[in-house]
Parts: structure tokens; sequence; C-alpha cells
């Protein structure tokens, strides 16, 4: 025997038998394809960027996955995905923006959504504490609250930076309060908690960067390979 793979939409169809001569078919068999059931079992709500478990069964069929995507999305718009092959429960990846969402089961032959599940994605609350002066290239300390998730960091950039725009980064992981290197650069500047998925900027938290006063006391002349103080 062997196999062949029925075509996503159910409904009446053939199986045929063609040849690779003119491509005549020389044998025809009714099928009858019918929808595979698919159920998904998720939160109502789940927080901005975050994992979730998601239970679901289905066709698992090759290149079938799972998705959160904004309710109105597409049905061919999705940023993130799981593969089904890993099993039940799947990890799914929540969208960092907030809004109305969909779960949806995707069919790997042709991209066909089918299944939905509607879930509440919540903004994360976010807050920064620090102090509004610091000395460029030091170290300052940020006591943070907000969702953790993974990769998200804290940085320190000029107050006109592009949101995608950072030199040194403190990951959230390492707890509160984080040290956050600051720029060299002196000058009104921002702290940022940035979300490790998409990297949009959570909040923000104003901060001067003051240049430190720098002075050096040494003999004008001294012998050659000497220690100088």
């Amino acid at each position: 025997p062997i196999k062949a793979v029925t075509p996503i939409e159910p409904g009446v169809a053939e199986i045929r038998y063609v040849s690779g001569q003119g491509r005549k078919v020389l044998a025809r068999r009714s099928l009858r394809i019918v929808p595979a059931k698919v159920n998904l079992d998720g939160p109502a709500e789940a927080l901005a960027g975050s994992d979730i478990q998601v239970a679901w069964t289905g066709p698992n069929y090759e290149n079938d996955f799972l998705t959160i995507v904004a309710k109105n999305a597409a049905d061919g718009a999705w940023q993130r995905t799981t593969p089904v092959r890993s099993g039940s429960p799947s990890t799914l990846s929540v969208p960092i923006e907030a809004g109305e969402s969909e779960i949806r089961y995707i069919s790997g032959l042709g991209y066909k959504v089918l299944a939905r599940r509607a879930i509440k994605v919540v903004a994360a609350e976010v807050t920064l504490d620090a102090p509004a002066e610091a000395v460029p290239g030091s170290d300052v300390s940020v006591t943070w609250t907000g969702p953790n998730n993974e990769n998200d960091f804290l940085a320190i950039v000029p107050k006109g930076a592009p949101d995608g725009a950072w030199k040194r980064t403190s990951y959230t992981r390492a707890g509160s309060p984080t040290k956050v290197t600051a720029p060299i650069e002196a000058g009104d500047a921002e702290i940022r908690y940035v979300s490790g998925k998409g990297y949009k900027v959570l909040a923000r938290r104003p901060i001067r960067l003051i240049a430190a006063t720098v002075s050096l006391e040494a003999p004008v002349q001294v012998v050659a390979g000497s220690v100088v103080e």
C-alpha cells in the first residue's frame, strides 16, 4: 500500500490514480473527508509576555501548531508558534500586546485554523524606583516590580534614544533591586524596563546623569621607573 495525504477541507473527495504520462486519470475511488475534532483548553486570562499551558485534542498531523494572536488577526498571521508534536499540554508564548486574543490550532497543511479559543491578554503592572541623579558610567540600583518574564531586562539610555537602542542591560531574573550600568555620557536619560519578547518598553523613569568632578594631584617631575603617588 501507499500513504496519501487528504486535503484539509472536509467533504466528498476522490482518490485518483494518475498516469505519469499525460496525467490521465486511470482510476477513481470516492472518499468522504470528515472534519477533525479539535478542542482547546486554556486560561481565560494571561499576563502579556508570559508562557501558559494549553491542553488540546486534535489530529496532530505533521507540522500542526498552536499560536496566540489578536482576536481580529488574519488567519495567516502569527509571530510565535508551538508545534503540537510535543504533546498535550503545550507551552504557548503569550503576545506582549494586551487585549482580546485567540488561541488557535492551525493545520500544517495550508495553515487552516481548525479551532479557536478566546483569551484576554492583560498588561503587566511595572514600576521603577531609582535615584533622580547618578554619575555617568556608574552602577545604579533600581528597585522594580514587573512580570519578570523570560529575558526581560532593564537598561539606561539617553532620553531621546529609540526604544530598540541600548548598550548595557541587566536581566530582571537577578531579582529586585537590580544594578544597571549608566551610559558614560552625561545628560538626561531614562531607565527602561524592556520585555524580552519583542523588546517592547513596558516602563520608563527619568534619571539625570551628572558628570563626576575629577581632579588629579601629583608631582610635576619624577624619576623614570619610580612609583608615583
